[in-house]
């Protein structure tokens, strides 16, 4: 009876010995995994990196990237009258441009003004410019000019403020309906004028001016820039 409670005994023994091996094996193994998968997770990834603003080592600097200009002349502006001339330089990489070798425009070399419509007490006038090195035209307005007639007897003197010319308006209107007229005297028809003397500031005389009716008229004493422009 004694042998086989011993016999008992050393089963358990061998059973529980048994058991403690088994746990300490899965431990182990539990162990390694955590330390494998801890190592793996700390080594850098070798991955394709896709994000913006990155590339691989030889793409070199892009757009927004410091990186040192390298410029080179990409247009030539020609100076002109009102243009500004240049040389623009362009960056190879981020193609940032500048300007350099500046030539200011040095503007229109107006040739002497004419004056193909002159200005009368009766209507404005305009001169042309025309620029000798582009052929530019630039025109100007000019305003009616004031004139004074003054008679005396069937003598008409017409004197202008400023340069005008001497139209077949003259012997045609009321003067009465330009205020930039001023009359000196009992104004008299064009059918009674015997003379008429022409002032200074009158330099172009219209070929009409004295068409029509001049029955009496006998002098007419023209300023030396009319007598001028008419040769």
């Amino acid at each position: 009876m004694k042998n086989k409670i011993l016999q008992i005994l050393c089963l358990i023994v061998a059973l529980l010995l048994c058991l403690a091996f088994a746990s300490c094996d899965n431990n182990d193994s539990s162990s390694s995994s955590e330390s494998e998968s801890s190592s793996s997770s700390s080594k850098p990834s070798t991955g394709t990196n896709t994000g913006t603003g990155s590339g691989s080592e030889n793409d070199g600097p892009q757009e927004g990237t410091p990186h040192e200009h390298t410029y080179v002349l990409s247009a030539t502006i020609e100076v002109k009258c009102d243009t500004d001339g240049c040389q623009i330089y362009t960056c190879t990489t981020c193609y940032e441009s500048k300007e350099e070798n500046i030539i200011k425009a040095p503007g229109h070399a107006y040739k002497e003004a004419s004056l193909p419509n002159a200005p009368t007490p009766f209507a404005t006038g305009s001169y042309a410019q025309l620029c000798a090195t582009c052929n530019y035209s630039c025109f100007t307005d000019l305003p009616a000019v004031s004139a004074t007639f003054t008679y005396e007897g069937t003598t008409l003197k017409i004197d202008y403020d400023s340069e005008g010319m001497l139209s077949s308006d003259t012997f045609s209107k009321n003067l009465a309906d330009f205020p930039n007229i001023t009359v000196i005297g009992t104004p008299v028809a064009s059918s009674a004028l015997t003379s008429v003397i022409v002032g200074e500031n009158i330099t172009l005389l219209d070929d009409y001016a004295f068409t029509g009716e001049f029955p009496v008229l006998t002098t007419v004493r023209l300023g030396a820039e009319i007598k001028k422009n008419r040769r």
